[in-house]
């Protein structure tokens, strides 16, 4: 098996409350995870895909990514995000470092919500020193 869309499953609880769901797909390469209604993007949540290649996590109104999620997949070559709802905190500060690494970064809408002064700002265009935590976190986190 190399290739698995589970696409339009609304999916994200598992995918965020559990980690290892996908433990024993070590062989996958390609994995749509497209419109299952993600918001937050677990270090855990992708643990057993190590050998992905491409993964599709496209129309999902993901608004936090944990630093790492990504790590266990070092052959991941594409990765499709497009996401208008980031909590620009310092918890995501990592995350545009990381992009500018990759050769994907075409794939790839990641714009600021929240805080107001980044809305609507590309992660890879705000400045590291403007990740900041304090009270617009706390807001945003009671809801969401």
């Amino acid at each position: 098996m190399d290739f698995r869309e589970l696409n339009f499953n609304r999916i994200a609880t598992t995918i965020e409350d559990m980690s290892g769901v996908f433990v024993g797909l070590n062989r996958l390469l390609k994995f749509g995870l497209a419109a299952n209604h993600l918001k937050s993007i677990t270090k855990k949540a992708f643990m057993g895909l190590d050998r992905l290649r491409r993964l599709d996590l496209s129309s999902n109104n993901i608004t936090s990514v944990q630093e790492n999620s990504f790590g266990n997949m070092l052959e991941l070559k594409e990765l499709v995000i497009d996401t208008r709802s980031l909590l620009c905190d310092c918890k995501l500060k990592w995350f545009p470092a990381w992009l500018e690494t990759t050769s994907f970064k075409a794939d790839i809408v990641a714009v600021c919500a929240y805080p107001e002064r980044l809305e609507g700002k590309f992660v890879t265009r705000v400045h590291p020193g403007n990740f900041t935590c304090g009270e617009c976190s706390l807001l945003f986190a009671r809801h969401s």
